[in-house]
């Protein structure tokens, strides 16, 4: 005995496994990303900040809103198109959540912000300040550097597992330059 499935049967199907593999997608895509693109054999850190992680879940999302609608609309006509736009809203959130990273070297701070196409790089002795915030120990928010730029911009790198792996080269770094690190207390605030 065959079984016939629909058509839109089988779309669901797809938003379901869509949905089903997104967190392992989501977790890993973006630091592979960041490694594929922007890797360089003198970096001590290619950074993915948190933000990309919620835009390529935006992606992921309409990646299966894409299947659902045209699993669930009943006319062709109405379905086609709006899944098309969709996938290439989509698209577009993958491109944006593919161009946020930092970047750190003995030479240079690289990075670039999201949903900005400008690159923006910056050598340590172009840095005014960092300030370097601690977190009380209960809480689940984890310490962050903000590195501050004599032209006025700021970036701030959480202290997650990698960039506490190379925290020592930063403050050599930053050391060398002549810059301070000013430590702030955020639970006495």
């Amino acid at each position: 005995m065959r079984r016939e499935y629909n058509i839109k049967h089988i779309f669901l199907v797809i938003a379901a496994c869509v949905v089903l593999f997104s967190p392992i997608y989501i977790l890993l895509m973006p630091n592979i990303v960041a490694d594929t693109i922007y890797y360089d054999r003198n970096s001590w850190l290619t950074y993915v900040p948190s933000i990309n992680y919620w835009v390529l879940g935006i992606s992921v999302f309409t990646f299966a809103l894409c299947f659902v609608l045209l699993g669930l609309l009943k006319s062709w006509k109405i379905s086609i198109p709006t899944a098309l736009i969709a996938f290439a809203l989509s698209v577009v959130t993958f491109y944006y959540a593919s161009l946020s990273y930092i970047s750190l070297n003995e030479d240079q701070i690289s990075y670039r912000k999201m949903f900005s196409t400008e690159k923006e790089i910056y050598q340590w002795e172009e840095l005014n300040k960092v300030s370097y915030y601690m977190v009380d120990e209960k809480s689940e928010e984890l310490p962050y550097y903000s590195f501050y730029f004599n032209n006025g911009e700021k970036f701030t790198i959480k202290e997650n597992t990698h960039v506490l792996d190379v925290a020592s080269s930063i403050r050599w770094r930053v050391k060398a330059a002549e810059v301070p690190i000013e430590h702030v207390e955020t639970w006495n605030e």
